[in-house]
């Protein structure tokens, strides 16, 4: 299970400077000292198994990645950009910098935006809602509108899917590596501007590529 702290703010240079004496004691990449956004600073703390302990630190106006390796040693990494429709994907954290074991984005996108019900046998999913309001439908229950704050996680194997509810929305999806490889494969880069070369999905593509993912789609989201 995932447990998560998101809270305002912004984390010291003492908390910080005392990742990088944890990422000694857990081995490999520990992604990430800092990642930042265009919006206010947010730091959050998550612990996840034997995952470790993951801090990002969202500072103002930046878009890199601070990585702190088992030996100390920091390396800066611009954050991969992708759209999917009127989706924004940002990587955060991904498999290569995770030793293969997490990925993080954060997603802004608008309202009427929806992922179709689907399950992914091995994949967990954590969302945690920034901003706006999103509906989330899992495993048959009636849609749950979760604003800012919301936490929800989904189990392997799991139904769901959902719906942004609010003008724009914001959010952070937690999930394996795997399925982070899978959001990269149906999403398109962003160009020097930030925007896709088009906002049209390619749902023959998604389908496809859902397929070699081991995704099963299930139908359409409910009427509102």
């Amino acid at each position: 299970m995932c447990s998560s702290l998101l809270e305002q703010g912004r984390a010291s240079e003492a908390e910080v400077a005392g990742l990088g004496q944890e990422a000694a004691h857990l081995g490999g990449e520990l992604a990430v000292a800092a990642v930042a956004t265009r919006l206010r600073p947010v730091a959050l703390v998550d612990q996840h198994e034997d995952v470790g302990i993951l801090v990002h630190q969202l500072a103002v106006l930046q878009r890199r990645v601070e990585l702190v390796d088992d030996r100390g040693d920091q390396r800066s990494l611009v954050v991969e950009v992708r759209w999917m429709g009127e989706t924004c994907t940002n990587f955060l954290a991904t498999g290569n910098t995770t030793d293969g074991q997490f990925c993080l984005v954060e997603e802004t996108s608008k309202r009427g935006e929806a992922v179709p019900l689907h399950r992914h046998e091995k994949d967990v999913e954590s969302f945690y809602v920034l901003e706006g309001e999103i509906t989330f439908y899992v495993g048959g229950h009636v849609g749950v509108r979760s604003g800012q704050g919301s936490f929800l996680h989904v189990p392997a194997g799991a139904i769901h899917g959902f719906r942004i509810t609010s003008d724009t929305a914001r959010y952070l999806i937690f999930t394996t590596a795997h399925d982070g490889e899978f959001y990269r494969a149906i999403s398109e880069p962003a160009d020097a501007n930030g925007v896709p070369a088009t906002h049209e999905v390619d749902w023959d593509k998604v389908m496809a590529t859902a397929q070699d993912f081991g995704i099963e789609f299930i139908g359409e989201l409910p009427e509102e």
